[in-house]
C-alpha cells in the first residue's frame, strides 16, 4: 500500500520501487514455503493471480521512473527482465477455470491477457528507448532499426492481448505506428494497423470516454490526426499514387498538391504522432 501511494500520491517512484520489490519478494517468498498450505489457511495474498497485480504496478512504477531518467540503463534493463519473467509466469500457469472460484469475465482479462499486454508493451518501451539512445549517440544504424523493429512488434503484439474495446488496444497500436516509416514497412502493414485503429475506436469509446476527464491527455486529437492519414492513405491508393504492396507513401502526408474533391494534406506534425513514455501506459 505504501508502494501505491509512494507511486499515485507523490510520485516517489524510487521509494515505491523498493517498496513493491519488497512486497513481490515477499509474495515469491510465500508461495514457496507454504505452497502445500490449503488456500484458505495461506491467504489470497498469496494467490498467483494477487502477486501479478503486483508485478503489474512494479512495472508501471519503473516505467514512470524512467519518464524523468530515460538514459538509465540499468533500470531500463531492470524493465526489460521484470517484464519477460511476467511474461514466463503467465505461460507456465495459464489461465484454468477449475483453479478458480467462479471467475467473472474480467479476470482473465485483469491477471493473464493484461498483464502479458502490459509486459510485451513494457519491452517495448525498452527498445524504442533503447533505440532513440543509439540515435543520439550516433550507433549503428542497423541496431537501432532492429531496436525500433521490436519495438513495432512487441506493441502489435501487446495489442493483440487485449480485446478491441480496451483503452490501451488502439493505444497500442497507434505506438507501433509511430516505427512504421523508420521500419520502411509496406503500405498494407500501415494501413492494417490503420484500419485496426479506427475500428477499434468505436467499441473503445462507449466504455472508456463516456467521462470528460477519461481519455489521456492529447489522445483524442492523436486518434483525429490518424484517421486523417488512413484517409488520405485511401485516396492515394484509389488514385493508384499508392500501392499496398509497395512501401506506404510518407512523404505524400507531409503535403502534396491538392486537387478539387480531394482532402487536405495532412501534415508532419499531424502524421507523426511522437513517442512518449505516456503513451506506453
Amino acid at each position: 500500500m505504501m508502494g501505491l501511494i509512494a507511486h499515485k500520491v507523490t510520485s516517489n517512484y524510487v521509494f515505491g520501487i523498493e517498496l513493491v520489490r519488497n512486497a513481490l519478494n515477499f509474495l515469491t517468498w510465500g508461495r514457496k514455503v507454504w505452497r502445500d498450505v490449503p488456500r484458505d489457511d495461506r491467504g489470497t495474498i498469496f494467490d498467483i493471480t494477487f502477486r501479478r497485480g503486483v508485478w503489474n504496478l512494479y512495472l508501471s512504477l519503473l516505467m514512470g521512473a524512467l519518464e524523468t531518467d530515460r538514459r538509465n540503463i540499468s533500470l531500463l534493463e531492470m524493465l526489460f527482465e521484470e517484464a519477460e519473467a511476467a511474461i514466463k509466469d503467465v505461460d507456465e500457469n495459464t489461465f484454468n477455470s477449475c483453479c478458480f472460484d467462479k471467475p467473472d469475465p474480467g479476470f482473465p482479462l485483469s491477471f493473464f491477457c493484461n498483464i502479458k499486454a502490459n509486459a510485451h508493451a513494457s519491452q517495448a518501451f525498452y527498445h524504442a528507448t533503447m533505440g532513440q539512445i543509439g540515435q543520439d549517440c550516433h550507433e549503428n544504424p542497423k541496431t537501432i532499426k532492429e531496436h525500433f523493429e521490436s519495438a513495432m512488434n512487441l506493441y502489435i503484439e501487446a495489442a493483440d492481448y487485449l480485446p478491441e474495446d480496451d483503452e490501451n488496444h488502439p493505444w497500442f497500436l497507434t505506438c507501433a505506428y509511430n516505427f512504421m516509416e523508420l521500419c520502411n514497412v509496406p503500405a498494407s502493414r500501415v494501413m492494417k494497423v490503420l484500419e485496426r485503429i479506427r475500428l477499434a475506436l468505436p467499441m473503445m469509446k462507449k466504455i472508456w470516454w463516456q467521462n470528460a476527464q477519461a481519455p489521456k491527455p492529447a489522445w483524442k486529437s492523436t486518434y483525429a490526426k490518424l484517421m486523417k492519414v488512413e484517409e488520405r492513405a485511401k485516396l492515394l491508393i484509389a488514385e493508384k499514387t499508392m500501392t499496398l504492396e509497395g512501401p506506404f507513401a510518407w512523404t505524400a502526408m507531409e503535403g502534396i498538391s491538392v486537387g478539387v474533391g480531394r482532402p487536405p494534406p495532412v501534415s508532419r506534425e499531424d502524421r507523426r504522432i511522437y513517442y512518449t513514455p505516456e503513451a506506453d501506459y
